[in-house]
């Protein structure tokens, strides 16, 4: 039985009309019962929620989307299961279009907006790769552009969904050659074994959309993966430079490098793939600038870069292209607002509460083992009034007095145990000895 509009899961999300179905689900919109919010739902299809490890499979990686928290990931916030077992996800409503439907209408895109948008995906996956998840089936059609207020926001869809792809279970569910991922954005490796994706093949499908972006074409193209793939793998991919003459040689080389058929030639992280495409950023927008903005302030421009972001960077033909690596141009960020990576640093605002100060401690007097280390007592203070500025707390003063006062009298009483011992050697050296024994009185006898 399919899910009807005006039905209410689990007392709290009433449908309220279908957006569309895939090969996996269906995409309601719903409203929240209780907090009237817009969501949508994404329900299994019926086929394959009778497979119970296959329906077991997609809840696990709902729950695993669900720990990423980033501004360029779709946010999923619930995961539960119908009255008939089963499972679906509810995640964040957005509005705008994939950037399938933009290519689709525009072919090529600028070389701002293709960086702008490129920072974006990247800051996506480096949340996602920083807990372990790897996509597998990156593609325009999953890269949402979403409309919020005036600014467009990218965000990734269906994290964990092609590994539940790439399950048996549903494998021996669909038409036989039906492989994970889309043949023209799958990295070599996956054409020939699922299990082998990895950071590297995100990002080789993230060249393969730059390309796309930068040119209105795709570097290889056919029906199966093992034909795209042996195109990459025998070289057959027409140069960047050729289609797009006008482009900075670094990015061509990003770009190359990121395509290549050896994973371990591609760039190491998608931090480090983001750090070398902020490189070539025109005027960004806002969501850009948040996607770029993770270069230390003080940290000097590259030798050879220029103010406009191109680059002399020599060109390699046929080979893989490692820039040597060089610290990051520091690129303008919004005082106390910049992202680093993809965790928020939340801004001071004017008319905050200060910071408490510390607690004073006094220190007691040491014993006479110089090497104890004075326990301190924390002195109980009242906080300042909420208007009051913080008062700065001043380390507390070692005064050295007692330790003078004990060196003085130390002093002193050597100085006076010397000065008795001189008189006490005087005296013994001017003694004229015992006196001499007195005379005999006359006519007194001492023997008999």
């Amino acid at each position: 039985m399919d899910v009807e509009v005006g039905q209410v899961l689990n007392g709290k999300y009433r449908i309220v009309r279908r957006i569309g179905a895939g090969g996996m689900a269906t995409v309601y919109e719903a409203s929240h019962t209780g907090l009237g919010s817009a969501l949508a739902v994404k329900v299994l299809l019926p086929e394959l929620a009778r497979v119970p490890t296959l329906a077991d499979r997609f809840r696990r990686e709902a729950r695993v989307s669900a720990t990423l928290k980033s501004p360029h990931v779709i946010q999923v916030t619930d995961v539960d299961q119908l009255a008939d077992g089963r499972p679906y996800l509810v995640m964040e409503l957005l509005s705008g279009q994939s950037l399938e439907q933009l290519l689709i209408e525009t072919k090529a895109l600028s070389r701002e907006r293709a960086v702008d948008i490129g920072l974006q995906i990247l800051a996506g996956l480096e949340c996602a790769h920083a807990l372990g998840v790897v996509h597998r089936d990156l593609k325009p059609g999953n890269v949402f552009l979403a409309q919020q207020g005036t600014e467009v926001v990218a965000k990734l869809l269906d994290f964990g969904i092609a590994k539940v792809k790439a399950s048996t279970e549903f494998q021996n569910l669909t038409r036989p050659g039906m492989v994970m991922g889309t043949p023209e954005y799958m990295a070599p490796e996956q054409a020939f074994s699922s299990d082998q994706a990895s950071v590297q093949s995100d990002l080789y499908s993230v060249g393969v959309m730059l390309y796309e972006m930068l040119s209105g074409k795709l570097p290889a193209e056919g029906d199966l993966p093992l034909v795209v793939a042996q195109q990459i793998l025998t070289g057959k991919v027409q140069p960047l430079h050729e289609l797009c003459p006008g482009l900075p040689q670094g990015l061509l080389n990003l770009v190359q490098r990121a395509l290549q058929a050896d994973a371990a030639a591609r760039p190491e992280s998608a931090l480090s793939m983001r750090r070398e495409l902020s490189t070539f950023a025109g005027a960004l927008s806002a969501a850009g600038r948040l996607a770029g903005a993770f270069v230390p302030v003080g940290v000097g421009a590259p030798a050879g870069l220029t103010a406009g972001g191109t680059e002399k960077v020599p060109a390699v033909p046929g080979a893989p292209v490692r820039a040597a690596p060089v610290p990051a141009a520091p690129r303008p960020v919004a005082p106390l607002t910049a992202e680093m990576s993809h965790f928020q640093v939340v801004p001071a605002t004017a008319g905050a509460v200060a910071r408490a100060p510390l607690p004073r401690t006094a220190e007691m007097p040491r014993a006479g083992n110089q090497g104890a280390v004075a326990p301190t007592i924390p002195t109980p203070r009242r906080p300042p009034p909420p208007d009051s500025p913080a008062e700065p707390v001043a380390a507390p003063a070692r005064s050295g007095r007692g330790g003078s006062v004990l060196l003085w009298l130390t002093l002193c009483g050597l100085a006076l145990g010397a000065g008795l011992g001189v008189l006490w050697i005087l005296q013994l050296m001017n003694d004229p000895g015992p006196p001499p024994p007195m005379p005999m009185p006359r006519g007194y006898r001492t023997g008999p």
